[in-house]
């Protein structure tokens, strides 16, 4: 008797069976929604002394929790950024690197890292590259600054020479003039001075030992273009506005300090006044080749600084005309 009624109750049972899943469902999202939110509250109560309030977080109506991954390369003002960012979020940021100097992280190790560590809010690499990863029941964003090229290279080597570490680079500049130590980082390791951030912004984990063409070049303009905060170290200022601006939405009430972190060089100075202090001290052969070997860099340099520009007009930050006209009016 029992399997001429199977047809009609296997059909009540899958659909009894999915009513009551969508029902503990519905009962378990509020106390997760709840254990959230009271771990926020508790983390803004915590190290008060070190760091201004922290707003609160939402995950509410489906909006996904935001998430910044910042691409830090190396001398190009990220420690100052992340100083910035560890102030903001605290515990919820993470600088992520792998413990191999020279090593890579790809999209899915910090697919991983978030699966692991699903409260942070703030990702800071020197060895992650764009684009970005996909995170289920993520808002990705990403931000990158990108240098002048040729005065990057002496803030290399002030950097190394003062830094308390046993690196080869930090050895040699320590040992070595900025001459001799510009000559040997171009025998041993050219990349480091030539082309970088091209190279930085096309990488993979499996390597490239060839220096960047224009093809790769292409790329990173490609990949600049998608990335949400892109500006240049010499606009750190308009730059960290921008970041402020596009973070306030996804995290209100976040306020980014300015204060410059880790710096070695001086102020900015005009093209004409580096490549003068280059000829100086590399003579004129040396400089001449760095500057012919940083093209693909400064084309890059370049698409960064109109990108700013464009990014600032589009959210109305800071309108260079606008402040024009209004310190007019003044007058």
């Amino acid at each position: 008797m029992l399997h001429q009624h199977l047809p009609y109750l296997i059909p009540r049972l899958v659909t009894f069976g999915r009513h009551a899943v969508n029902l503990c469902y519905q009962m378990l999202h509020p106390v997760e929604l709840g254990l959230y939110r009271l771990r926020v509250l508790v983390d803004r109560k915590s190290n008060l002394e070190d760091r201004p309030t922290r707003p609160v977080y939402r995950r509410l109506g489906g909006r996904r929790l935001p998430l910044l991954i910042h691409y830090h390369i190396f001398k190009n003002a990220g420690t100052s950024f992340e100083w910035a960012l560890q102030r903001v979020f605290g515990d919820d940021y993470r600088a992520f690197d792998s413990s191999t100097p020279g090593g890579s992280i790809s999209r899915r190790d910090i697919i991983k890292l978030l699966f692991r560590h699903p409260h942070l809010l703030a990702v800071s690499s020197h060895q992650a590259a764009p684009p970005a990863p996909r995170i289920r029941g993520r808002q990705v964003l990403t931000s990158i600054l990108i240098r002048d090229p040729i005065a990057r290279i002496r803030s290399i080597y002030a950097f190394e020479r003062a830094q308390d570490a046993s690196t080869p680079g930090a050895l040699k500049a320590k040992e070595l003039s900025f001459k001799d130590y510009v000559e040997w980082r171009l025998k041993t390791a050219p990349a480091m001075l030539c082309n970088y951030q091209v190279h930085f912004c096309t990488r993979s984990p499996k390597g490239s030992a060839r220096p960047p063409d224009r093809a790769r070049l292409e790329a990173a303009i490609a990949n600049l273009d998608v990335i949400d905060i892109v500006g240049t170290v010499a606009r750190y200022n308009e730059w960290i506005t921008l970041a402020e601006n596009i973070l306030a939405t996804a995290f209100p009430g976040t306020t980014l300090l300015s204060a410059r972190r880790n710096t070695t060089a001086q102020a900015s100075l005009p093209e004409v006044e580096i490549f003068e202090q280059l000829v100086t001290e590399l003579g004129e052969e040396t400089a001449r080749y760095l500057v012919e070997n940083n093209q693909l860099d400064m084309c890059l340099y370049q698409v960064a600084d109109a990108l700013l520009t464009r990014r600032l007009a589009e959210r109305g930050v800071r309108l260079q005309l606008l402040q024009a006209y209004t310190a007019a009016q003044k007058i």
